[in-house]
């Protein structure tokens, strides 16, 4: 295929990123109720758990969110070593799509970037992150406006970004964490948003059966494999070890698996696809070489998201934090 028909099968998708599919008469997911938050024990709130991590206090710097391309051509990806917090979750086909949350600091050069959806703003909204992404979902920019999400669009501020021409559209755009702060800047966003907890629960380290290893099935060329080893939980990926451009071994100290609805259809020639991370549900926490069942509380977008052990207590958590989204129909397989 030649250097013009690429061009033009770009610009084609860059245009439909923009415009989207119309959604207007497709059903809205039924959300869970929520009514079980009132049955967490009085304490500490679980939120700063996440937060030893990724410091969301006065005298640190906002937290900045980036998505971050992880398609099989878009590996290794740059930054994710230098992140405080990754979440993983499936969009379309259900393949998943990383974002990347830092805290003071951060790497020159993150990426690939590609398009945010409505279930990582959920996230960057709790958290009082701003998002940097390149377009978006037609449910995410509804998203966006809707809720006036701070976000640093390539398309509207295009600035921090930079494409490398060593790698082929659309998974070779890339940011750099220091500008996209400057950006943040300029338009009055530094100042970090502290979120009240959930509830307050009391803490406590983890106490579960020992866990050396725990496999994700997500679609192929995606399966994701946790091992345990000397403190850390080394990533694979579709059978190889996950590693940054600079050839560093991609791990976290706590691993989270929470199980989520996920659904999907066609609208058009796009597949669209929604996951409901609002609600509660079930998951699992990987720490320090034990796993222990939990369950997770959401009550709205902005709302923290509370996890707690099965008697309603909340786990201490050390950071790096690596939280995964399986599709509730879904089980991941502890070893």
């Amino acid at each position: 295929m030649g250097r013009a028909a690429l061009a033009v099968l770009a610009s084609v998708a860059l245009a439909a990123c923009s415009r989207g599919p119309d959604l207007r008469r497709l059903p809205r997911v039924q959300l869970t109720p929520v009514g079980l938050l009132e049955r967490l024990q009085p304490g500490t709130a679980f939120s700063g758990a996440l937060g030893t991590a990724c410091p969301m206090e006065e005298g640190y710097a906002r937290l900045l969110a980036v998505m971050v391309d992880h398609d099989p051509r878009a590996r290794p990806q740059s930054g994710l070593g230098d992140a405080c917090l990754v979440y993983e979750i499936p969009v379309e086909a259900r393949f998943p799509r990383l974002m990347a949350v830092f805290a003071d600091g951060g790497p020159e050069r993150v990426g690939p970037v590609r398009s945010v959806r409505p279930a990582f703003l959920q996230v960057a909204a709790e958290l009082g992150a701003v998002v940097a992404h390149a377009g978006a979902s037609e449910p995410g920019y509804r998203y966006i406006r809707s809720r006036h999400v701070p976000t640093l669009n390539e398309f509207s501020t295009p600035w921090p970004y930079w494409r490398d021409r060593g790698r082929r559209m659309p998974h070779n755009l890339y940011a750099s964490v220091p500008r996209l702060r400057e950006a943040m800047r300029r338009a009055g966003w530094e100042r970090p948003v502290l979120r009240s907890p959930p509830e307050r629960i009391e803490y406590r380290l983890a106490d579960g059966q020992a866990a050396e290893e725990v496999e994700l099935p997500y679609a192929r060329g995606f399966e994701v494999r946790f091992r345990y080893r000397e403190g850390w939980y080394e990533r694979w990926v579709a059978g190889r070890l996950h590693q940054d451009e600079a050839g560093r071994p991609v791990r976290a100290r706590t691993v989270v698996v929470q199980y989520a609805r996920w659904r999907g259809w066609r609208s058009g020639r796009l597949d669209v696809s929604e996951v409901n991370l609002m609600g509660n549900g079930t998951g699992l926490v990987l720490t320090g070489g034990v796993v222990v069942p939990v369950r997770w509380y959401k009550s709205s977008d902005q709302a923290s998201t509370a996890f707690t052990d099965p008697d309603g207590r909340g786990l201490l958590l050390p950071g790096p934090v690596w939280v995964s989204v399986v599709p509730d129909d879904l089980r991941v397989t502890v070893r």
